[in-house]
Formats: structure tokens, C-alpha cells, sequence
């Protein structure tokens, strides 16, 4: 089931990450018929994104073994489906700056039913959470929006940010977004200390909210 989940997911991840690379194509001046034949030899998505399947089923099936041992079985799946859903979003992001709604989906609905069922932080917590992941981006990326005239942050962090919020309630949420942007801050820094970075670089936020949902979930606040 969680292999399934994970191959379904990544799909998506695949046909974002060809759609960019076409789009890449047409804004380089490649011919039409540069752009036909890339289309088809990639129907699929090209093989990159291959290992995005592998990474994906390994992932899931690391984090169900480790959520069996400590848990039990229902942990242990909502927890394979999370790990494929968390690694979709971060290789889309990073491919195609795009975190795809059903991966996002997947995450909160996850954490709501754990909540549900009495799991993670209960579910007033869980809900008050996703509400403040959710609302706090949104208002961030709109006020952002609005001084600068342009985006900074997308929609999809912030609905990666109310299933963080899901998952770890509204305690752990603050230690998911200041990990996110100690380690957004990090990764950029390091860029442009190698010259891969300048002052108009802009990095996915989506793998940085993931990885403080992982080091909350880590801390035992969810």
C-alpha cells in the first residue's frame, strides 16, 4: 500500500518535472521540432525522476519499519504514506519549484486522521496547528506579495506548513518553522559562499518545511 502510494505520488512529481524541463526548452529558443522530439522520448518524464520512485518506496518503507517497531501498525502506515509524501513534495519542489497538491493533500489528511483517532498531539492541538501553519504563511506570502510586488513564498508552503502544523500541533509548529528557516538561511549562505548564489537567488521553501516537520516530529512534539 505504501508503495503504491509513493509510485502514484511521484507521478505527479515526474509530469512537473517534465513540464518545467519543456517550458526550459521553449524559453532557451529550441525549435518546434526540438520540442516535438523531446516530448516524445519523454511521455513519461525523462529518467531523472526514476530514482524519485526509488527514493520515495525507501523512504516509506524505512519510516513504516521504524514506526511498526515503535508503535504499531496504524502509526506505522500513516507514517510510510507521510515519509512518500513528504519525499514527493520535496523532489518536485526542488525539480519544479512546485509542491503538488496531492502529496500536500495526502500529508494533512494523514495527520488529521492520526489526530482523529487519538495519535500525535489530539486533535485540538492538530487543528489549531494546521490553522496557524496554513493562515501564518498565507498572510506572510501575501504581505510579501504586496510590499515587494512579487511572490516570495508560494501557496503550496503554505499548505505544507498547515499539515506540518497537523502533524505536530500548535506547539511544535513554531520549532517546524524556525528549523525550516535556520536551514533555508544555511543552504543559501553556503550557495553563495561557493559563487552558486547571488542576491537574486531564490530557494524551494518546501524541502526546508519538511525537514523541520521531520526534526519536530523527531523532538517527540507530535
Amino acid at each position: 500500500g505504501a508503495a503504491w502510494a509513493a509510485a502514484a505520488l511521484v507521478r505527479r512529481a515526474d509530469a512537473a518535472w517534465r513540464e518545467s524541463s519543456l517550458d526550459w526548452l521553449e524559453e532557451a529558443g529550441a525549435g518546434d521540432a526540438a520540442i516535438q522530439a523531446a516530448r516524445a522520448l519523454a511521455p513519461e518524464g525523462p529518467a531523472r525522476p526514476s530514482r524519485a520512485i526509488v527514493a520515495t518506496v525507501w523512504a516509506a518503507g524505512a519510516a513504516g519499519a521504524a514506526a511498526m517497531t515503535a508503535t504499531g501498525a496504524a502509526e506505522a502506515w500513516a507514517a510510510a504514506v507521510l515519509a512518500a509524501a513528504l519525499m514527493t513534495a520535496v523532489l518536485a519542489d526542488l525539480q519544479a519549484r512546485l509542491l503538488p497538491d496531492e502529496a500536500v493533500a495526502a500529508a494533512a489528511a494523514l495527520g488529521f486522521w492520526r489526530a482523529l483517532q487519538g495519535g500525535g498531539p489530539g486533535l485540538e492541538a492538530a487543528v489549531i496547528g494546521g490553522i496557524a501553519g496554513w493562515g501564518g504563511l498565507w498572510a506572510l506570502a501575501t504581505a510579501y506579495r504586496g510590499v515587494r510586488g512579487r511572490d516570495g513564498l508560494g501557496l503550496g508552503d503554505a499548505k505544507l506548513a498547515g499539515a506540518a502544523g497537523l502533524w505536530c500541533g500548535w506547539a511544535g509548529l513554531p520549532l517546524v518553522l524556525l528549523a525550516a528557516s535556520l536551514a533555508g538561511v544555511i543552504a543559501l549562505l553556503a550557495q553563495r559562499a561557493f559563487g552558486k548564489a547571488d542576491g537574486a537567488t531564490r530557494l524551494p521553501f518546501g524541502p526546508f518545511i519538511a525537514a523541520g516537520m521531520v526534526a519536530a516530529l523527531a523532538a517527540g512534539l507530535g
